[in-house]
């Protein structure tokens, strides 16, 4: 789910904060930050009461808030860090996560709501919509050299 969650972050972010000078590379590396943490938990076989931690709120929240013990106010490294933090948030608000409760409240005793899993189908579509937002945005060599050496469209 590459294309799904850092195209859908960018447009949700630009939609919402309208912040057009923002750095959105930190906000791709926070969208993707979740698989990632999950992908090396799986690969080194660290096993805790599932296997998703990082799709957790506790995970979310204390990526958040370490940003902003550390991080000095008013600084280009805080809000270049913050966008960090909103990718995660934006990448459990695409993921659904709220359907699956036991992961995203670990470690409340919640029970999942989902009945189903999303498809094959489904998840296509997704992908090709981000893919369609991504290159409508960045569709020439120059375009895309900005956003990799700038981090903006």
């Amino acid at each position: 789910m590459l294309f799904w969650h850092v195209g859908f972050s960018i447009f949700i972010f630009r939609y919402v904060y309208k912040d057009y000078e923002a750095d959105l590379r930190y906000l791709a590396g926070g969208a993707l930050l979740p698989d990632f943490v999950d992908f090396l938990f799986n690969l080194f076989g660290l096993r805790v009461a599932f296997n998703q931690p990082g799709h957790t709120l506790i995970f979310a929240i204390s990526a958040m808030t370490l940003v902003m013990i550390i991080t000095r106010r008013k600084t280009e490294y805080r809000k270049n860090f913050l966008l960090i933090s909103i990718g995660i948030f934006l990448h459990l608000f695409l993921d659904f996560m709220w359907l699956n409760q036991h992961i995203l409240f670990f470690p409340l005793p919640f029970d999942s709501i989902e009945t189903s899993s999303r498809g094959f189908l489904i998840l296509l579509v997704q992908e090709i919509a981000g893919f369609s937002y991504l290159y409508s945005k960045i569709n020439t060599l120059e375009q895309a050299d900005d956003f990799f050496r700038d981090g903006r469209i």
